[in-house]
């Protein structure tokens, strides 16, 4: 058998005669009449391969993979930071004014009233209405001259003007209202007009009022009312902490003043349905004539969210795409170096049967894992920056699984387009003259 495969390889033309170019396939023949067995290139020696090759200058890789790492990171901690602050933000949307809404009288002059406190019980049977209540600022909100009288000694007196409001018990607990020292005024109190007042905690500190134990009283343009609580807080009617508040049933007790103009009805809906309340609330408040009752509804909270995740996504992103470049061309420079200072072993591997396809498989597989290496640290950085970011906000972290495991593939694939260039230049050495080198 050797002497046949002998008497066939004499049959051939020399390889590398003078003038004559031989090619691939005849030099295959020539090594299969001689019993050589062609060079083959797994996949799974390719990746061994290439991590050897990579592990014997972890310090280089790292360096080398320092754009993807740092594009890989920018992306992974912009979409998680954006996506944790949209939902944040939606949820103190959604907690304050994205369950709030407001209707008001197109004609308040006209009888009988379209907003009165018994609207309130038709809003309460809706289904997703909280609480509702009625309010208005007194005089359009024009100041009203507020005394106070000291019971210790009738001769002091303190005057302010301030603002006053007329809320009913529902608006108060729709508000929010939060007493810091008394109680708040109920139903009772509103229908037997027992000319009772709060102080917001601006107002009672212009009035000198600390404390209603000796249940403090002050005049309105005259008219007489006992302070019954201070309002420390209102999340939703913060201007009520500037001024006083009586309810509805003693506002016609004040000389001058009409009750129809500026009325309003707050409701508090169940998160979600502050869109529906919104178109079934004119038809419980005048059932025959609906268009009169004007509407404000909240914005979407789901069109909040997507703006500031959009805006916020779209220029973060652009300095992960500039990065992700970056790492592209330190990883194809580096790897071009890489080929200069191993053209030896190159010209080795060609001269014992190596292909050039083979080569190339070997610098796009180094490549690719230097890419994935990056990625990898990339990826970590990112989760973990997301994390301290958020913790120090007090926001919920928001990550999305898909772009955590697609991340490190996003490495590999810069590495792999980086090394496109360097593999084919690497498939181009001649053997010859890199071994004479």
């Amino acid at each position: 058998m050797m002497r046949r495969a002998l008497r066939r390889a004499r049959r051939l033309p020399p390889i590398g005669a003078r003038g004559r170019q031989v090619s691939r396939r005849e030099a295959m023949a020539t090594l299969a009449a001689l019993g050589v067995a062609p060079s083959r290139l797994s996949i799974k020696d390719a990746i061994r391969e290439a991590t050897l090759n990579v592990s014997r200058s972890p310090l280089r890789t790292v360096l080398t993979s320092m754009g993807t790492v740092l594009a890989v990171g920018t992306a992974i901690s912009t979409v998680g930071l954006a996506d944790s602050a949209s939902g944040a933000v939606s949820d103190s949307f959604n907690q304050l004014r994205a369950t709030t809404v407001t209707f008001t009288d197109n004609s308040p002059q006209q009888l009988p009233l379209a907003l009165t406190e018994a609207g309130e019980k038709s809003l309460d049977r809706l289904n997703g209405v909280v609480s509702s209540g009625l309010m208005w600022n007194l005089g359009g909100g024009q100041i009203f001259h507020v005394s106070r009288i000291s019971q210790l000694d009738p001769t002091g007196q303190a005057s302010a003007s301030i603002p006053v409001t007329a809320a009913s018990p529902g608006a108060l607990a729709t508000m929010g209202a939060a007493i810091s020292t008394g109680r708040l005024y109920d139903e009772g109190m509103d229908r037997r007009h027992d000319m009772v007042a709060l102080l917001g905690s601006a107002a009672a500190g212009q009035l000198g009022i600390t404390s209603i134990a000796l249940t403090p009283a002050i005049y309105i343009s005259g008219i007489r009312f006992t302070v019954i609580g201070i309002v420390r807080s209102s999340p939703l009617a913060g201007q009520i902490l500037l001024g006083v508040v009586i309810p509805p049933g003693d506002a016609g007790a004040i000389p001058g003043q009409a009750s129809t103009q500026g009325r309003q009805m707050i409701v508090r809906t169940l998160p979600g349905a502050a869109q529906l309340i919104g178109h079934q609330g004119p038809y419980a408040l005048d059932p025959y004539q609906p268009g009169r009752i004007a509407t404000e509804v909240p914005i979407d909270p789901t069109q909040l969210r997507n703006q500031v995740s959009g805006q916020v996504t779209a220029l973060l992103l652009a300095v992960a795409v500039v990065a992700l470049l970056v790492g592209v061309i330190a990883i194809m420079n580096t790897t071009l170096l890489s080929i200069l200072q191993r053209r030896s072993e190159i010209g080795l591997r060609r001269s014992v049967g190596a292909a050039p396809r083979h080569i190339a498989a070997l610098i796009v597989s180094e490549a690719a894992v230097t890419g994935v290496i990056g990625g990898l640290i990339g990826t970590s950085m990112g989760v973990l920056i997301t994390a301290a970011v958020s913790a120090s906000k007090g926001w919920e972290p928001v990550l999305d699984p898909t772009l955590i495991l697609g991340a490190p593939m996003a490495g590999a694939a810069a590495g792999l387009i980086a090394g496109l260039y360097p593999a084919w230049r690497a498939s181009r050495v001649s053997p010859i003259s890199a071994l004479q080198r």
